[in-house]
Formats: C-alpha cells, structure tokens, sequence
C-alpha cells in the first residue's frame, strides 16, 4: 500500500484528487472566494513566489471559473 495517492507515491495508479489540475482548480475556487479587493494583491504574490508561468495557469483558471470581470474591480 503506498503512502498517498500522488503520482510520486502511486505511479501506476494515482489519485486524480493529487494532480496539479485538481490543486489549481482549487486554488483558483479560493481566489474566487475571496473579496474582490484582496485578488489582485495575491496573484501578485503568485507571480513572485512561482513565477509567470505557475501564475498565469492561476489566472486562466480563475477566469476560467469566475468569468472574464473575476480579477478586475467592481
């Protein structure tokens, strides 16, 4: 029995759950929680402790999600 459903632990056999697409997914629902005013300040955040590319996959996702207005004020 392997430790977790990762790909790293359960390579024949990994838990969708623990994929990347699923933590964005996420990640994104909780940006989308959060008051309009506190999104931009935290994609910031993304961009410089993941870099373009980690936060621009956040950005099309919580667009994806919220709509095309979803970062921008209201």
């Amino acid at each position: 029995m392997s430790a977790c459903g990762c790909l790293a632990c359960s390579p024949d056999a990994p838990d969708p759950l623990y994929s990347e697409c699923h933590r964005n997914e996420c990640e994104a629902r909780h940006v989308l929680r959060m008051p309009r005013s506190d999104r931009r300040p935290w994609m910031i955040q993304i961009l410089k402790r993941r870099g373009k590319t980690r936060a621009l996959e956040l950005v099309t996702e919580v667009l994806r999600q919220g709509g095309e207005d979803a970062l921008g004020p209201k």
